[in-house]
């Protein structure tokens, strides 16, 4: 849900790079797709970035 494939089929519609870009890649997104691969990084980045404010925020206090 969220990504329009019934629409597409997963071609890389602006609005299908829009979701994934928002909402991540699923498990049925090809990973070796250079926009899958790019959002699946950014998210895994954000997760550690997240984790790491998170972890000095604690050594803060």
């Amino acid at each position: 849900p969220g990504y329009g494939i019934g629409g597409h089929k997963g071609y890389p519609t602006p609005v299908h790079l829009e979701a994934l870009a928002r909402l991540g890649p699923t498990p049925i997104h090809r990973r070796s797709f250079a926009p899958v691969r790019a959002a699946h990084e950014a998210r895994a980045g954000m997760i550690l970035g997240a984790t790491l404010s998170s972890s000095i925020g604690l050594l803060q206090d």
